[in-house]
């Protein structure tokens, strides 16, 4: 990674958005996603885990579920903002 400073930025910025109540939490992440021309959602997967009860302190269990599921299934699509921005639908999903 060259700028670790701005990859928790990014990080962060997300799990924020996740935490706040803003109104199209999905558009803003994938514009979030598109800024950083992300394609490796390794470590963002991982700080979504670390910090899940910060954003799904209800849900904790089943946004687990969809982190993994997403993770696990990155591996094998060859366009991994799909399955990374389907995960962030199931988790808003999540915490309405």
């Amino acid at each position: 990674l060259g700028d670790s400073n701005e990859t928790v930025d990014y990080i962060e910025d997300i799990i924020s958005i996740l935490k706040g109540k803003a109104k199209d939490k999905w558009a803003s992440i994938r514009q979030i996603v598109a800024n950083n021309a992300l394609n490796d959602f390794t470590e963002v997967y991982y700080e979504l885990y670390e910090k899940v009860s910060e954003f799904a302190p209800n849900n904790v269990g089943e946004a687990i579920l969809a982190i993994a599921e997403a993770e696990y299934q990155s591996v094998f699509v060859p366009d991994r903002e799909i399955t990374f921005m389907a995960s962030i639908y199931k988790i808003l999903q999540l915490i309405k």
